[in-house]
């Protein structure tokens, strides 16, 4: 049996963190994974998630740099302890604490995961995060990657594994069924439906959502957007369409348990990121048979369905518009048999699990 331990980083129950707690869905007996955040809370999403998947989570405490040798002695007691076979590192800025305490304690597979193109989401934090990221890699023994464009953060020369991101495809197939009911229960049989799913941060751009939103609103005013996640840019956001008039019209969900379900009423997925490794929202949109209109800054790998789109960011608010409702008007896809596609194309998370199983034996039998 291969132990493995993943460390999440900070807890954020963001894509990177959700997708290493799925990778435990599918391993099978042969390994034994465990997973590590910096966030003391027991009732945060990643906690309830690893409850819910009866997954062994442990609880360190908020990493500051003032508290940096205590962690460093607790990383490096954790590591004697429990003995891993392989450190599996999701927050490549920790490299340099958190790998050099699995260097220490002879753990000698120390992998780490770069799962977005970015190394910071602030300018003012990039020339740190670049040095934490260049000392970090100076520990790994291996790298990962969930897409080539996530690639380009690792070391120029590093040997990289490239695993993309999987999700559970049937557990977001769409249901009719589903979207009859919510809809009339919400009043928005007759509505066009524009979702979108991610945190609210600065990456993912949704100031200029908004922006986009308020042009579809003058051409077609039955329309909705529909926000589904949380994040620190909420109060700005909501602040930002105050007094607007398609402000009744903009619907800030919060975090659900729901997503399949909110997905089915949906009729177009738009994403404007500024960077993104492989988003597993629009894996979940397109397993749900969604046209998804994407900024041209996300990586075309994660693009199945030729009902999808690429738009730049310089492109105007109106270009934007318009090709969302006309892929509503145009879209004729069968959203029935969407999620066969995805499954079909390797992004189901038993196939990312089984290359990852076979990446851990690869590494630890060579």
């Amino acid at each position: 049996m291969i132990k493995v331990l993943h460390i999440l980083g900070k807890e954020s129950a963001g894509g990177a963190e959700i997708m290493a707690l799925n990778f435990q869905k599918g391993f099978s007996k042969n390994i034994h994974a465990e997973y590590l955040v910096f966030c003391p809370k027991t009732n945060t999403l990643v906690n309830k998630h690893a409850m819910h998947d009866n997954i062994k989570l442990h609880l360190f405490p908020d990493f500051k740099i003032l508290n940096y040798i205590q962690i460093y002695i607790k990383l490096k007691e954790l590591f004697r302890n429990v003995n891993y076979d392989i450190i599996h590192l999701h927050s490549p800025v920790l490299g340099f604490i958190c790998l050099k305490a699995a260097k220490k304690t002879g753990v000698r597979a120390r992998i780490l995961h770069y799962h977005s193109s970015a190394k910071s989401e602030h300018a003012s934090k990039l020339l740190r995060n670049t040095i934490l990221y260049h000392a970090g890699a100076s520990y790994a023994t291996h790298f990962i990657a969930c897409s080539k464009k996530a690639s380009i953060a690792a070391p120029r020369n590093a040997n990289i594994k490239i695993i993309y991101n999987g999700i559970d495809c049937e557990k977001y197939k769409y249901n009719h069924t589903s979207r009859i009911v919510i809809r009339k229960k919400l009043g928005y049989e007759n509505k066009i439906i524009i979702g979108h799913v991610g945190r609210l941060s600065f990456p993912k751009n949704q100031t200029f959502l908004l922006d986009i939103f308020e042009e579809i609103y003058h051409i077609q005013n039955n329309c909705i957007l529909f926000i589904i996640g949380d994040g620190p840019l909420q109060k700005h956001l909501k602040t930002y369409i105050k007094g607007k008039a398609y402000e009744k019209n903009v619907i800030f969900w919060g975090n659900s348990n729901h997503i399949p379900e909110l997905l089915s009423i949906m009729d177009v997925f738009v994403m404007t990121s500024f960077y993104e490794g492989l988003p597993l929202s629009v894996l979940e949109a397109q397993s749900s048979g969604l046209p998804c209109i994407l900024s041209s800054h996300i990586t075309k790998e994660v693009s199945v369905l030729n009902t999808n789109c690429f738009i730049s960011l310089k492109k105007e608010t109106a270009i934007w518009a318009n090709v969302i409702l006309k892929k509503v008007v145009m879209n004729e896809i069968n959203r029935n048999h969407s999620y066969l596609d995805m499954i079909e194309k390797g992004f189901d998370i038993t196939h990312s699990s089984r290359t990852l199983e076979e990446y851990y034996q690869e590494i630890i039998g060579g």
